[in-house]
Order: structure tokens, then C-alpha cells, then sequence
């Protein structure tokens, strides 16, 4: 003996490969919009810490640098050359895209070395005598196909009040490092 309640009606072959096919459809839609936003904003976190690896090496630069009583812009073989460091000096440079600080701690005669861990190309126009007391600063950060720029110009008062003015002795296509003196 059969009973029925009600009028209980299942799916026919037919609706349910309708019902799967659009599915299927809306999927095909979001999927892709899904990899899209992923992407973007993977995208948009490399430049943002590009942009910021750039700006906190130009800040940190222009931090030391700024009340400078002697400022040099000097072949990179002679920045990176621990032998070649002169006490009482401090030293910027580039190597392997890392922004190297050599500092002169007078405590202990010698210099530490303090290593900013930046995505940074290193280039002959890195350090630039804009003007006699204005240094220049161009950094450049990439990464696989992007690229950001950082120029910036720093007055150095020091010199201007002492009436000396920064010493280039580098050519024009020379891979350059800073030398500066502070009180």
C-alpha cells in the first residue's frame, strides 16, 4: 500500500542540468572577478611597500645629513671600502639594493655599520650637487616590472653659513656614495 502526502514531485533529469548549468555559469562569473581583486591587491602591497622602502631611505639620508658641516659625493669603490673610511666621517651607499649607514661612533674609534634592508637600485645620479649648499638625492625602487622614484633636495645650512660648499669628486657616470662630517 502506497501513501502519498501531499504532491511530492522530485526533479526531473532535465531541471537538474539546468539548475547545474547555471551554477556552473555564475561560478565561471565570480571566479575569475575573485583572482582579479586578489591580484590587485597584491599589486597595490608591492607598490605601496616600494613606494615606502624609497621613502624611508630619502627620510634617513636627509636626517643625517641635513646639519652636516663637510658633505662629499665620492666613488662608490671608495664608500664601500672599509679601509678607505676616515674617522669622523660618516658614509651612505648602496649595495645589493640595501642602503648601507657607516657611522663613526667616537667612543670606540671606529665605524658602525647600520644596514637598511630597502629595495633600491643603485645609479650615477644617486647623489647630485644641485647647488653649492643643496644636495640631491635620486632613488629609484623596483621590483619585476615597477618602478618608483624618490628625488629629493636638501639645503645643507651648515655649509652655507660656513661658506664651503659640497665637494663632488666623482665623474658623470660613476656609481657615487656620500661622505659627511657632523659637529
Amino acid at each position: 500500500m502506497k501513501t502519498v502526502i501531499g504532491n511530492i514531485k522530485g526533479l526531473t533529469l532535465p531541471e537538474l542540468l539546468v539548475v547545474m548549468f547555471l551554477i556552473a555559469l555564475v561560478l565561471a562569473v565570480i571566479y575569475p572577478l575573485f583572482f582579479f581583486g586578489s591580484d590587485s591587491f597584491a599589486l597595490s602591497r608591492d607598490r605601496y611597500r616600494q613606494q615606502s622602502d624609497a621613502r624611508i631611505a630619502a627620510e634617513t639620508i636627509v636626517e643625517h645629513v641635513r646639519h652636516a658641516v663637510e658633505v662629499e659625493i665620492i666613488p662608490y669603490a671608495e664608500a664601500v671600502d672599509s679601509s678607505k673610511q676616515q674617522n669622523g666621517y660618516h658614509y651612505f651607499y648602496l649595495v645589493d639594493g640595501k642602503l648601507y649607514h657607516s657611522h663613526f661612533a667616537e667612543d670606540e674609534s671606529s665605524h658602525q655599520i647600520k644596514v637598511y634592508e630597502v629595495a633600491l637600485e643603485n645609479h650615477e645620479k644617486l647623489f647630485v650637487k644641485a647647488e653649492e649648499n643643496v644636495l640631491g638625492i635620486n632613488l629609484t625602487a623596483q621590483q619585476q616590472k615597477q618602478q618608483f622614484k624618490v628625488e629629493t633636495e636638501i639645503f645643507l645650512p651648515n655649509l652655507a653659513r660656513a661658506q664651503t660648499g659640497i665637494v663632488d669628486k666623482t665623474g658623470e657616470s660613476e656609481w657615487k656614495g656620500l661622505k659627511y662630517r657632523s659637529k
